[in-house]
């Protein structure tokens, strides 16, 4: 399947056929028998296919046009089923809307195994910060392999409830396998119009504690001028007893001033009253998501996570920004899916 994707017409730069094959075989192999090291390897193999993707890639291509026939658009944010989801139709929603829910994207079991697998790459997290043997695979803080490469932000994301993808080989290749399986790679790549890469510092495992209060935000305030597309994957149910997502269903031409603070998140952080202002007429919109249940939208989207300190359940979610290599953020590291 990646081969086929890979050779598509239209997609601009692809993989060298030389990191293609061996790409291909290292996953193949490890389908049938699932090593760390091996995982390892592939994730190192991806950063350098990506870094030759963003060199390759030339001028910025434009993403899809939206194909605003196929929107059912009859409430502030709209939905679909998997099965009726298109590039063109998300790029309808983002255009109109923001994003889009689309029901059942990812099989259910599939999220709430990923769920699971997620927990142990936290427990491995804890057990690595305190001393402890975390077990292999899990959780192991990923090293540059690239000159001139910086160190994923791994601060910054624990302070935010997360845990990179990147730094848990185990469970990355569960991620990009459920890319690929789903046909989220395709849909991704059809609506950028090239193959996409992650970025090592926005692919992140999410569980989250509803005692941690989420923050009005677009990650475009720090993404800078991108083409991009964001998919964030409930794994558990979400929404009323365990932090959802809180959405302002509208689309944003540019950045919203915000800022109330010196430095890291509060710098992006947009005030409760100024966003239930821009939602107005229809008003924040918080979705209840059961395993598998996705929201596309792209770094202009204004969301937060929606938390309250009596929800009971912690909340397990995966969110996956994709980056056209053309139009690739700056100061991250691509890696190719």
């Amino acid at each position: 399947m990646l081969g086929r994707l890979l050779n598509r017409p239209r997609r601009g730069p692809v993989l060298d056929a030389e990191v293609e094959a061996q790409l291909e075989e290292l996953v193949r192999e490890n389908r049938e028998d699932r090593d760390p090291e091996r995982e390892r390897e592939i994730l190192k193999l991806r950063v350098r296919a990506g870094y030759a993707l963003a060199r390759q890639s030339g001028v910025r291509r434009d993403v899809i046009e939206p194909d605003y026939d196929s929107l059912d658009s009859n409430g502030p944010l709209p939905e679909a089923n998997a099965d009726q989801v298109t590039a063109g139709m998300i790029r309808a929603a983002i255009t109109r809307h923001g994003g889009i829910l689309v029901r059942g994207l990812v099989d259910s079991g599939k999220a709430s195994a990923l769920a699971e697998e997620i927990d142990r790459a936290y427990a491995a997290r804890e057990a690595f910060e305190n001393g402890g043997t975390p077990e292999d695979g899990y959780f192991e803080e990923f090293q540059p392999v690239v000159p001139g490469q910086s160190h994923p932000h791994h601060g910054p994301v624990k302070e935010g409830g997360g845990l990179l993808a990147i730094d848990s080989p185990k469970v990355a290749f569960e991620v990009f396998e459920m890319f690929g399986g789903g046909g989220i790679r395709g849909l991704v790549s059809d609506y950028l119009n090239e193959q996409p890469a992650v970025s090592d510092n926005k692919t992140t495992l999410r569980k989250t504690d509803p005692k941690i209060p989420g923050g009005w935000h677009q990650d475009g305030k720090f993404l800078g001028d991108v083409n991009s597309i964001n998919l964030w994957v409930a794994l558990t149910h979400c929404g009323d007893d365990a932090p959802g997502l809180d959405l302002v269903p509208k689309r944003l031409d540019g950045i919203v001033e915000a800022g109330t603070g010196d430095e890291g998140f509060l710098r992006i952080v947009v005030p409760q009253e100024q966003a239930e202002q821009i939602a107005a007429p229809h008003g924040i919109v918080s979705p209840l998501f059961e395993p598998g249940d996705a929201m596309f939208f792209d770094h202009l989207y204004l969301h937060k996570t929606g938390s309250d300190p009596s929800q009971p359940n912690m909340r397990f979610a995966l969110e996956s920004w994709f980056f056209g290599p053309s139009a690739f953020p700056e100061e991250y590291a691509p890696v190719a899916c």
